[in-house]
């Protein structure tokens, strides 16, 4: 609900006010009014009577922070920062999918299992666990995220689409002396900022380091051929230093992480190929003894 704002008001000019669990907040011309009500799980309902005055933001490029709803109390709310709406997860059509998963030697893993996916309305998570093979309920889309993590092995994440009718998953063990591919860790062309669609597998990541407070991480950037030979080495260098400060930042101690750029100079594939080249382009995590 909105009211027309005047400094006679009380509260004065760009005070809130408060009135029977309701805060007002001055916008221009106009009283904000942020009532205890319950969208999605963010814990807050808004109105507004004109809606054609309303100017939207530009879509934040960093993740989505995920507050309680304490926190979200504390938080200030403008027009221009409307709470976000999580849709309804049974809208989206699911199916079944067959998956095992196992590790370097064959060996069946129990396994958990998260699955997320986002469209044009909003993004649906849910999550499971498997003893080595059975069904899982996926959303019946393409581009699924599905993210396996078992005890002792790295983290692991897959892009299914609505042709997979079954996935076949090897989780990497954790042993000191060992480099693992940590796929799906996506940066655009020529830079080295992380993704947003590479922050849940890093997130996994880091789980998998506080379940492991021994462990010691080397991240190792790599490139393909393309381009100087020189400009490659320092871009695999700062893809490294990103992945290791994200983690960092996310509650990992310097002392047991690092980073180091290889440029082109590892291939595991030919560059000959755009699917080679591809391969070549990686992140990997050299576990120190």
């Amino acid at each position: 609900v909105w009211w027309e704002f005047t400094a006679p008001f009380p509260g004065g000019v760009s005070q809130p006010v408060a009135a029977n669990g309701i805060l007002f907040l001055p916008a221009g011309n106009y009283l904000y009014a942020i009532g205890a009500g319950y969208i999605g799980s963010n814990g807050f309902e808004t109105t507004k009577q004109e809606e054609t005055q309303k100017k939207e933001s530009e879509p934040s490029k960093l993740p989505e922070q995920k507050l309680s709803e304490k926190e979200l109390a504390d938080k200030t709310i403008t027009p221009e920062s409307q709470p976000k709406i999580q849709p309804d997860k049974k809208q989206i059509p699911t199916r079944q999918l067959p998956v095992e998963i196992t590790n370097n030697a064959k060996a069946p893993l129990k396994s958990r299992i998260t699955i997320h996916y986002k469209d044009e309305i909003g993004e649906y998570d849910q999550s499971t666990a498997v003893n080595g093979k059975g069904d899982i309920t996926i959303y019946d889309k393409d581009n699924v995220e599905v993210i396996f993590e078992s005890e002792g092995h790295v983290p692991k994440k897959v892009i299914v689409n609505k042709s997979d009718s079954k996935l076949e998953v090897v989780l990497d063990q954790i042993q000191p002396g060992k480099a693992v591919v940590v796929d799906n860790i996506h940066f655009d062309f020529d830079k080295w900022y992380i993704r947003k669609d590479s922050i849940n597998i890093l997130d996994k990541l880091v789980d998998m380091m506080k379940a492991n407070p021994h462990l010691k991480v080397e991240v190792w950037g790599h490139t393909d051929s393309i381009g100087d030979d020189a400009y490659n080495q320092k871009l695999s260098e700062k893809r490294a230093d990103a992945v290791c400060d994200y983690i960092i930042k996310h509650g990992i101690s310097p002392e047991r992480i690092s980073s180091k750029g290889f440029g082109e100079t590892k291939p595991i594939a030919s560059n000959e190929t755009k699917e080679g080249r591809q391969k070549n382009r990686r992140t990997e995590f050299y576990f120190k003894t």
